[in-house]
């Protein structure tokens, strides 16, 4: 019996121990949140909500089927390539994506639930709700609900309990994945962390490098000492030792100490914490990675793999700004686990600034659908296409059915000869069918006759995005605009998804019915590029549709980015990044406007003065010709010679043309 009260009395003191050491960190947290948070907006309270993943990640096991195909194109003399693309099926794609969404839903329905186990959460909820000074948004819920926006989140409150250490490490990361999936994580904002639990030989530094491999640079952590009864705040500095240097982490700091006193809560300040830190990043490097989009990004053919080129326009760009900050560039992550970057240069496109707090826009692409020019009509038919077919064979018939009269006509009509009136209605309309024929062939010779020599009469061009989707053409995407098809495009079998865009090109040489959607710059990049620039570019541009798309640059750092913004912002105001795209698209300067080709307009191409000289040529010789022998005649009528013979002519006429003399 006294083993049990005994028993029941450690249990009891055990109890009040942990209530007593509860009240204290939350006591310690209310003290913090009123010295680091705004007094306004809206507090995030997220705790460890999901036990265990129950998530089957089955689509990291499910393998998309693509047609593997390869091209062998005859693009000139010379010139064939022979190149293995790999073409995803869209539609194929989209069905999976929305099984995994079906299958997230029901996870985050049924494992994410809250589920408070002792007092923490609950006193901490209560103290937050008395302060009056923020509204608190309970995270996660286990009901759909809308979301506060990111600009209203003044800090973050995440309450950790420790019974496992790895499990721990999860939680963790379990509530920094679903807020980023729900798109509530502010880098720039504040995170306070409380640890309760078994805190005994808990290591601060691997909770500090988790929050780091979110880029999340501000954080205090709340946790007890060896007595359980003063409560430590830690944070980290990442550009002073012994926290960190040039952005990497080291070890945490001690800058406060929280207890009870006869008085209440006692907050003992070792340093002045300053979360504007101005850092010292002379010589540092910074790492510099994303995604491809030649010519801005270019590939590392040599050296190492999946590597920026330093001939790229964003290398150029962010080495001038980088070189006055008195910094340097690298493009590889260190392979060392402990080392975690956090000075970075993330480059992706504007579908992504959702996701993205800090970031700027350094260019700004056109997509355009380009597909083949049409061919031209063959030169024999040129002037066939005077009338339409419907008007040939109506004059066909009309010929043979009134044969005598359209051969005569027709013959007096082009040797000038005036003709009788005709009387019958069927034999005017014969008439003005031949005289329209004629005059259009006198007005438009010049056209016609160049025609035999540069072709300007096409086939039907499809110059508007509905005539390409009624024609049933292959649609072709690259990987950095496909995230327009869930807002613009009905999801069809006709719909490809190729890796990059001189693959697409490729693709899109080697068959018939195909447009492709990607920016003008890279076409002609990649035009230059293939057969060493020697390949005409045949490519019809339809401008009646068109998505911009814009470029950014990431900052992991805000710290970093306050100075990188303001130098980036100058060059791009300047024109400098256009500038450097244009000295890698036209390494020879600027193509003249007057000589590039325009793009078709209807059913002809444009004529200039140069196409037209041939038939002024010819027009002019004409003249000349008509003139010399207009003035060969008048000089061999006023000849002496001309005139003596004509008189003698008529005399010889006269003579034989008189009465014989009569005889008497």
């Amino acid at each position: 019996m006294v083993i049990i009260l005994r028993g029941l009395c450690f249990l009891s003191g055990y109890e009040l121990n942990i209530e007593r050491n509860s009240d204290l960190l939350v006591s310690c947290a209310l003290e913090a949140t009123r010295a680091y948070f705004q007094s306004e907006g809206s507090v995030i309270f997220a705790t460890q909500a999901c036990e265990s993943d129950k998530f089957p990640f089955l689509y990291e096991s499910r393998v998309m089927s693509d047609d593997e195909l390869n091209i062998s194109t005859y693009m000139q003399e010379e010139c064939i390539i022979n190149k293995t693309i790999y073409v995803l099926d869209i539609a194929q794609y989209m069905e999976i994506y929305q099984n995994i969404l079906k299958l997230r839903r029901s996870y985050e329905v049924e494992s994410c639930r809250l589920n408070f186990t002792d007092d923490l959460e609950k006193n901490m909820l209560r103290e937050l709700h008395n302060s009056k000074s923020w509204s608190v948004l309970i995270f996660p819920y286990n009901r759909v609900f809308e979301y506060p926006g990111r600009g209203d989140i003044s800090g973050y409150i995440i309450t950790i309990r420790i019974y496992e250490y790895y499990e721990m490490l999860e939680g963790v990361n379990r509530i920094l994945t679903a807020l980023r999936h729900y798109r509530m994580l502010k880098f720039s904002t504040l995170f306070i962390v409380l640890v309760s639990g078994k805190t005994g030989g808990l290591n601060v530094n691997h909770l500090i490098v988790l929050f780091v491999e979110f880029h999340i640079l501000d954080v205090i952590i709340l946790v007890y000492d060896e007595t359980n009864e003063v409560v430590n705040f830690y944070t980290f500095n990442p550009y002073e030792l012994p926290s960190g240097e040039c952005g990497l982490i080291y070890e945490g700091i001690l800058i406060n100490k929280c207890y009870f006193d006869e008085n209440g809560v006692v907050v003992l300040r070792n340093r002045t914490t300053d979360f504007e830190i101005i850092p010292n990043l002379d010589g540092c490097s910074v790492l510099l990675h994303g995604i491809l989009n030649e010519p801005l990004t270019i590939e590392n053919d040599a050296g190492d793999p999946d590597t920026i080129s330093n001939q790229s326009v964003v290398f150029i760009l962010f080495k001038y700004v980088l070189d006055v900050m008195k910094m340097s560039i690298h493009k590889r992550r260190e392979q060392t686990e402990e080392i975690i970057e956090i000075l970075e240069l993330d480059l992706y496109a504007d579908v992504y600034v959702s996701e993205s707090e800090q970031f700027i826009r350094y260019y700004t692409t056109t997509f355009y659908w380009f597909l083949y020019k049409s061919e031209p009509y063959s030169r024999w038919s040129t002037i066939l296409c005077v009338f339409s077919n419907y008007v040939w064979l109506c004059m066909f018939f009309c010929y043979f059915h009134y044969r005598e009269f359209s051969t005569i006509y027709f013959t007096h009509i082009q040797l000038g000869i005036g003709i009788p009136d005709p009387k019958p209605i069927y034999l005017r309309i014969i008439f003005l069918g031949w005289l329209i024929y004629s005059f259009s062939i006198n007005t438009i010779f010049q056209c016609f006759f160049t025609s035999y020599l540069l072709d300007p009469l096409y086939q039907h061009q499809i110059d508007t995005f509905k005539e390409i989707v009624e024609e049933n053409y292959e649609l072709i995407f690259t990987q950095y605009n496909f995230v327009f098809i869930d807002s613009e495009f009905n999801t069809t079998s006709y719909m490809k998804w190729i890796t990059n865009g001189e693959s697409s090109l490729l693709y899109l040489h080697d068959g018939v019915k195909r447009a492709v959607f990607i920016p003008q710059e890279s076409v002609t990049y990649f035009y230059n590029k293939i057969c060493d620039g020697n390949v005409r570019n045949k490519l019809h541009r339809i401008t009646t549709y068109q998505k911009q798309h814009h470029l950014i640059v990431e900052f992991t750092n805000k710290h970093f980015e306050k100075r990188f913004s303001v130098l980036l912002n100058r060059l791009i105001e300047s024109g400098f990044p256009d500038k450097l795209t244009n000295d890698i698209l036209y390494p020879k300067g600027l193509p003249l406007t007057s000589r590039t080709l325009s793009d078709l307009v209807g059913y002809f191409y444009p004529f200039s003065i140069t196409h037209m000289r041939s038939a002024f040529v010819l027009y002019f010789i004409g003249l000349g010709a008509s003139l010399f022998i207009f003035l060969m005649e008048v000089i061999v009528h006023s000849s002496p010679l001309w005139y003596r013979g004509n008189n003698a002519a008529s005399i010889s006429v006269r003579g034989n043309n008189s009465s014989p003399a009569r005889t008497g």
